[in-house]
């Protein structure tokens, strides 16, 4: 097996220990790995995922960079609100070489712009279907929908010449909803 499959395995088994019926997924490493290829962060930029989940964005993206140039564990953050989630990603951040005191349990939707022009390079794909109570986001959209709160905040914390891949439900482009 190769370490590629190794390693998907090892995210996919850890993942299957706390899913249960939470509704919680991970993006699958391959498509990670195709998104980050794409970005093409390199080893200066400050790369994060406010809905890192157990941190499948961010290990691809060291692996880009180990490929690719060198890897700073200081340049990668990570947020997520799910403590059970959190709970599984510690060992396989420390195990795939990410700084576990860079990844943080807190609420990205929480942080009244504390991030502004702050990341390089932003991946990632915050849950789907998440609704909230109605309130203004970072760029001062009032809204109730996750996916427009989370886009707010990304918007918002990229630098002016930052990058950004956030994977968005197709139904988030065809709303009609004046929830939105």
């Amino acid at each position: 097996m190769k370490q590629e499959e190794k390693m998907q395995n090892k995210l996919w088994n850890n993942h299957d220990k706390f899913r249960g019926n939470s509704g919680i997924f991970s993006t699958p490493l391959n498509l990670c790995d195709a998104i980050v290829s794409v970005i093409k962060p390199s080893h200066d930029d400050i790369i994060y995922d406010g809905a890192c989940g157990i941190a499948t964005f961010l290990i691809s993206a060291k692996k880009y960079l180990e490929e690719h140039s060198t890897f700073n564990p200081n340049n990668i953050y990570g947020r997520e609100i799910n403590v059970n989630t959190l709970e599984a990603a510690p060992n396989l951040i420390t195990e795939f070489g990410l700084n576990p005191q860079n990844i943080s349990h807190e609420n990205s939707l929480d942080l009244d712009g504390k991030d502004k022009n702050k990341y390089d390079v932003i991946i990632s794909n915050p849950p789907f279907g998440l609704r909230g109570s109605r309130g203004i986001g970072e760029l001062g959209i009032e809204t109730k929908d996750g996916t427009n709160k989370f886009l707010q905040h990304y918007i918002n914390s990229l630098k002016e010449e930052g990058r950004a891949a956030i994977i968005v439900a197709q139904s988030f482009f065809y709303s009609i909803s004046k929830d939105w």
